[in-house]
């Protein structure tokens, strides 16, 4: 088959009022969206396939019979492979009643008019996979649906060749009687984005041997078996699965026992939920399993060995957090080494920068100064800058204990300014040479620690006197 010449096809050229009334010719706006897309497509594509029931296949270089359809895909598709091609199908319903063969190597492109509008359908036969193959190379395909109307066993059976990558992007799979999507090769990227799998019997998607696949904002939903399956038919390695919805499954992701197992998955920001059994139940090891929210699932809780990371979803509704396994080896620069930057005191007069030069020997009156109270009964009441107070009648204690170790310094130092005034804290004796009358003693209690000739310990009195006089 040869290619269409991109250029011998042109839009009529219309005002936008004639466009306006080109509407009513149209049952319904969706027929007149699906034109537009068709005129995009159809343009720009090398290959226009026109389902039989199509309103739109003018366009077409190829139009089906609508019967045993995928006679005259596989010849289209043998031909886009061989020769890197784009194929549109055109909005309509291409019936097939035998499996859609990739047998050509190569790399194509498939697109439709939308989900819904372009649709594949399984009208009989029950093929193990509604397109399968064995061919090498990379098929795109986007905008349409695939429906394996209970006939099917697959809608795609991966039963390509080592090495074939699959991309999809936006397209629906539904009615599988073991599976809508089976994967079970290996050495080649399989990318699912914004795809809708669900209703099949059996499983969502199985991926079966496949490295680095990514499923990512896809709706896996209703499917009678496991939602999303890494390990279905060997080991399924450092696939990333992210921002999905997985619910209404019998499971969200759960590989198929055994010895199947999958290695470094990446499981992030999915929602799981209202599935029968387990949200997430992996064999293997060096997952990460990040910030999602697993919910009314038969089991919340991901079910994973030891050496996974699981920390920051939301199970059950409520926020789970990892600790640490071991901190040998983390010093405390490793674990808090950022600087101050709020300062979350009453006086603000301290900044960030102040703070971080703070030392356990710093001075930081000028940065915040607090008064101090101690009470031994919790309650809170100032008469001083510093309040000791022992409130109980039987705490048979002192109120406070001095305990001086440096035998050459003293207890006590006051600062302050004498004065010819008797009412200044410091009187000065020049001034003052009769000292007042004797009114009382204050008890104190002496505990001398040296060792040969102590003072004798015990209770003493110490005088305290009226104001003296000139």
């Amino acid at each position: 088959m040869g290619t269409r010449n991109r250029h011998s096809f042109h839009f009529p050229v219309q005002k936008f009022d004639d466009r306006i009334g080109l509407w009513k010719n149209f049952r319904y706006l969706e027929d007149y969206l699906q034109q537009i897309s068709n005129e995009h497509s159809s343009n720009m594509a090398d290959i226009v396939v026109a389902p039989s029931d199509t309103r739109e296949d003018r366009y077409a270089d190829v139009i089906l019979s609508g019967t045993a359809d995928q006679t005259q895909l596989n010849t289209v598709f043998a031909d886009a492979l061989a020769n890197d091609l784009w194929v549109h199908i055109l909005s309509g319903t291409v019936n097939v009643t035998g499996a859609i063969d990739l047998d050509t190597t190569g790399d194509m492109k498939v697109t439709g008019a939308g989900i819904g509008m372009t649709t594949i359908v399984q009208f009989s036969g029950t093929p193990n996979g509604m397109i399968e193959g064995n061919a090498q190379g990379t098929t795109y395909w986007s905008d349409m649906t695939w429906d394996g109307n209970s006939n099917a066993q697959q809608c795609f059976n991966g039963g390509l060749a080592d090495g074939h990558a699959l991309n999809l992007f936006r397209i629906e799979v539904t009615g599988g009687t073991n599976a809508g999507i089976n994967l079970n090769r290996t050495a080649a990227l399989q990318i699912l984005i914004d795809c809708f799998i669900h209703n099949n019997s059996g499983v969502g998607i199985a991926f079966g041997r496949e490295d680095a696949g990514l499923v990512q904002g896809c709706e896996i939903h209703n499917n009678t078996g496991v939602g999303l399956q890494p390990g279905g038919t060997g080991n399924a390695n450092s696939m990333r699965i992210i921002g999905n919805s997985i619910y209404d499954n019998a499971h969200g992701i759960k590989s198929s026992g055994g010895s199947h197992r999958s290695e470094d998955l990446l499981i992030v920001g999915n929602s799981i939920f209202s599935n029968t059994g387990n949200s997430i139940d992996v064999i293997g090891t060096d997952h990460v399993i990040v910030g999602n929210r697993f919910e009314s699932n038969g089991t919340d809780a991901p079910v994973v060995l030891a050496g996974s990371l699981v920390m920051g979803n939301n199970i059950g509704g409520t926020p789970s957090f990892a600790t640490h396994a071991s901190l040998t080896g983390i010093t405390i620069d490793d674990h808090h080494n950022e600087a101050h930057t709020v300062v979350s005191h009453s006086d603000t007069t301290g900044t960030g920068t102040e703070l971080d030069t703070l030392t356990d020997g710093s001075d930081a009156d000028s940065l915040h100064d607090h008064p101090i109270y101690l009470t031994l009964d919790g309650t809170r009441f100032m008469t001083g800058a510093l309040d000791v107070d022992q409130p109980s009648t039987s705490g048979a204690l002192p109120v406070i204990t001095l305990d001086q170790a440096d035998v050459d310094e003293d207890f006590f130092k006051f600062t302050g300014t004498s004065d010819t005034d008797v009412d200044r804290a410091l009187v000065d004796a020049v001034n003052f040479t009769t000292p007042g009358t004797i009114t009382g003693w204050l008890k104190v209690n002496i505990q001398d620690e040296q060792g040969t000739d102590p003072i004798t310990d015990g209770d003493y009195y110490i005088p305290f006197y009226t104001a003296p006089t000139v």
